[in-house]
């Protein structure tokens, strides 16, 4: 599986409206960083090639984050596509249509969770585990970790579900006392959107997780506590649509507000609107811009040097 350029032939035997809505979700992920705009080639390659070899998966969105932690750990783009396929082989039930994959991942983790205070708090305050997961898992825990943290585990990622499932509750155990100091549903969920930002060691986070990695093969299946609850996502066509078909996976250059609002109205009679103001996800202008930072002083001396070469021409005239 190697990740060839990107060629007419591959295009023209993509549907086509898969492809108008991968361009639509590249520069939305990339959000208002022109900068970024063209270190997502290889990004767009690795989603092309993936059409190519599973057309019965195809293209769901969150996937495009998920090649991009690989493009970012590897040099060779056939190398990034290797592993991403692989990865993708593994959990690919997180993305086909009906998302089978989603029922014993809220199973498995809440299995795990229980007990502990910030799950118990979790459940005080309304926070149910369909609100978060789903779109942390469909997105590769994206949204939770920064790149540092996200590459130095990704060898224990790669292995599968369990692996996302314990990083999750990993890092939810690493800011218990954070997480219980807040009163409400909306600053739990402000401090949830907000854990890309928690200080906590890469090493001792894979530490944690790996243990209890081992904890959840351990659980027999009637130990598990959900139904099918995450029925209200729908996957239609490429897009992760709600049950009034608002995309939840889409980035906007305004900080994901889409995704914000279907997380508030799942609270049962909830007509809040925590998402619209000091949330940290309004500070996020784009989600790739800690995957390719070494792009943006590469781009802006091309664009320095394409002013110049204007000017010099305009003077010349």
């Amino acid at each position: 599986m190697q990740a060839a350029p990107c060629s007419p032939s591959r295009i023209e035997g993509a549907d086509a409206e898969v492809l108008r809505q991968l361009e639509l979700d590249l520069p939305r992920t990339a959000g208002t960083d022109v900068a970024l705009h063209g270190c997502i080639g290889r990004v767009r390659h690795m989603i092309l090639q993936h059409l190519e070899d599973d057309p019965e998966l195809g293209y769901c969105q969150g996937m495009t984050l998920v090649a991009a932690v690989f493009a970012a750990n590897e040099d060779a783009e056939s190398e990034a596509y290797h592993r991403f396929a692989a990865f993708v082989q593994r959990v690919r039930g997180l993305w086909l249509p009906g998302f089978p994959l989603l029922q014993p991942s809220i199973a498995s983790f809440e299995a795990l969770a229980q007990g502990r205070p910030w799950f118990k708090h979790f459940t005080r305050y309304g926070v149910l585990t369909e609100m978060f997961l789903p779109q942390a898992l469909l997105s590769m825990l994206v949204a939770w970790l920064p790149l540092r943290t996200l590459l130095h585990c990704l060898q224990f990622i790669e292995l599968g579900l369990n692996s996302l499932l314990s990083l999750a509750v990993a890092l939810l155990d690493s800011q218990e006392s954070q997480l219980l100091q807040r009163q409400s549903f909306e600053e739990l969920m402000d401090t949830i959107q907000g854990l890309k930002d928690c200080q906590v060691s890469p090493s001792t986070l894979l530490d944690m997780a790996q243990a209890q990695a081992k904890a959840i093969d351990k659980f027999p299946r009637s130990q598990t506590m959900s139904d099918f609850r995450s029925g209200r996502l729908h996957r239609k066509g490429s897009r992760v649509v709600d049950e009034e078909g608002v995309e939840i996976l889409a980035a906007s250059s305004g900080g994901l507000p889409d995704n914000l609002e279907w997380l508030a109205q799942q609270k049962d009679g909830s007509s809040s609107d925590w998402w619209q103001g000091s949330s940290p996800l309004n500070a996020i202008g784009s989600l790739f811009h800690w995957i390719f930072p070494d792009c943006e002083a590469g781009q802006k001396t091309a664009e320095a040097e394409s002013t110049e070469k204007e000017r010099k021409t305009s003077h010349s005239m």
